[in-house]
């Protein structure tokens, strides 16, 4: 199957969504953007994003599927750096 064919499953804090990226970082960003887009202050973030590469699930990989992302990067790749810096320090207090 083609890169550009794939979809990826994300799931955020009390959100989820598929969508279509050409990797697991760039889905993790495309889908934050649009939950935050629709939940705007009312999102809830957790430590991590889990993005599901259902593209390699079907190529039957389904232990190389799965990615764990920090959801201060996405935040950042997201163009929210303010918000990523505060979570950062959040995050690190609780540690």
């Amino acid at each position: 199957m083609k890169r550009d064919d794939c979809k990826f499953y994300v799931q955020g804090a009390g959100w989820d969504m598929l969508v279509q990226e050409a990797s697991p970082a760039g889905a993790a960003t495309a889908a934050f953007e649009t939950a935050y887009e629709e939940l705007g202050k009312n999102i809830k973030i957790s430590p991590s994003i889990i993005v599901i590469d259902l593209c390699k699930v079907v190529d039957g990989d389904c232990e190389e599927s799965v990615n764990l992302l920090e959801t201060t990067s996405v935040l950042a790749d997201a163009g929210l750096h303010q918000l990523s810096k505060q979570f950062r320090k959040i995050i690190s207090r609780n540690d």
